[in-house]
């Protein structure tokens, strides 16, 4: 992307090929026709006979699905934490008003057991 370009990311990859052997990366790529995909890769220095740099291979491999997967899945856990944050506030609220109200433990428990069932029924 042009912000990795103007962070030099590029040249510290190209730099870690000659000194590690390989430079590793997992980032937004530009495509030929412009649209970003999500890749991890491997940059390594491509040697001749003599031991001189000719140049550098990239290996790449699209892993758009696997990211897009991810944060789909990270969405839906957020949204599960919410609802079960909400939920556990009802039933905090269903306990608290329920033993406010009690004449008894006994009285406190059937109540607290009935409005749960209820709000059970209600999901």
């Amino acid at each position: 992307t042009e912000e990795d370009l103007q962070a030099g990311i590029l040249q510290r990859e190209m730099s870690a090929a000659l000194g590690e052997g390989h430079g590793n990366d997992e980032r937004w790529h530009v495509r030929k026709d412009g649209s970003l995909f999500w890749a991890s890769g491997q940059m390594m220095a491509l040697t001749s006979d003599d031991g001189e740099v000719e140049g550098f291979v990239k290996i790449l491999r699209d892993r758009t699905e696997q990211r897009e997967n991810e944060e789909r899945q990270r969405v839906l856990m957020h949204e599960l934490s919410h609802r079960m944050k909400n939920t556990l506030a009802v039933v905090q609220a269903i306990t608290s008003q329920s033993f406010r109200n009690a004449s008894s433990m006994e009285d406190a428990e059937q109540t607290i057991s009935a409005r749960i069932n209820a709000y059970s029924k209600a999901h």
